[in-house]
């Protein structure tokens, strides 16, 4: 009597994987039967052996990162009596994307506006990030911006600032504009004007950085 191939064997992959906190792996199983061939198996079950450090579905074998540890957690594989294990190292979290604020901002010909880069980590973390973020300036003619963020507004325009930190970079949209004058002055001060003459006044507006507009 030939019976149909029985499971000899399984072996689950990836063998070793490391992911950071937050971060997924899928694992899978495959089966080796009498007859020599193989194929995935989906009625595995799957544990780990630290679920502190990181956690399986025990159906899918989807595995997540929860503490960085230097020590892998054992991944083990059960099906029909048979298992296998694969090591999983959690690493701390990466940097996913950044943000910069404010997106948008008007500045004063003469003032400075300070510029912040935010990072989102793949734990769903947020955390300032500071040191090592290269800022630049689209037109430093308009408005400069120091190695900290902090942007100086000198003439009126728009510039686009950046910000890059570890391969990644987001952009911000800055408009220098002479804000409101500090004063006015009409002249002349003291006209004479005959009867029936004429005499043209002006209003000259005097700003902050100390140029003038005719108004």
């Amino acid at each position: 009597t030939v019976t149909a191939a029985v499971l000899q064997a399984i072996d689950i992959s990836p063998d070793t994987q490391s992911v950071p906190v937050g971060g997924q792996v899928q694992f899978t199983v495959t089966g080796e039967f009498s007859d020599g061939t193989s194929q995935i198996m989906t009625n595995a079950t799957y544990s780990s052996s630290n679920p502190g450090i990181a956690v399986i579905d025990p159906v899918t074998g989807i595995a997540t990162g929860v503490t960085a540890n230097a020590n892998a957690v054992t991944i083990t594989a059960t099906l029909d009596g048979f298992t296998d294990t694969a090591a999983l190292t959690v690493l701390p979290p990466t940097l996913q994307s950044v943000g910069i604020t404010p997106l948008t901002a008007t500045l004063t010909a003469g003032s400075t506006l300070q510029f912040a880069l935010t990072g989102v980590f793949s734990d769903g973390s947020t955390g300032a990030l500071t040191q090592g973020v290269n800022w630049s300036s689209s037109v430093p003619a308009i408005a400069g911006i120091d190695v900290n963020g902090l942007a100086t507004g000198v003439t009126p325009g728009q510039v686009t600032i950046g910000a890059a930190y570890g391969g990644m970079s987001t952009t911000a949209a800055l408009t220098v504009d002479l804000g409101a004058p500090t004063s006015i002055t009409v002249t002349p001060a003291l006209p004479f004007i005959g009867i029936g003459g004429t005499q043209q006044f002006t209003a000259i507006a005097v700003y902050g950085d100390g140029s003038s507009q005719d108004l």
